[in-house]
């Protein structure tokens, strides 16, 4: 799950922010 939402986000250009984001939830 987390690998594809990396892929997917890559595509986009808020692909730090999303990543930042998705970060913080599995820490979380």
């Amino acid at each position: 799950m987390t690998v594809r939402l990396s892929n997917t986000v890559e595509k986009g250009p808020i692909n730090k922010t999303l990543e930042a984001y998705i970060r913080i939830l599995i820490i979380t």
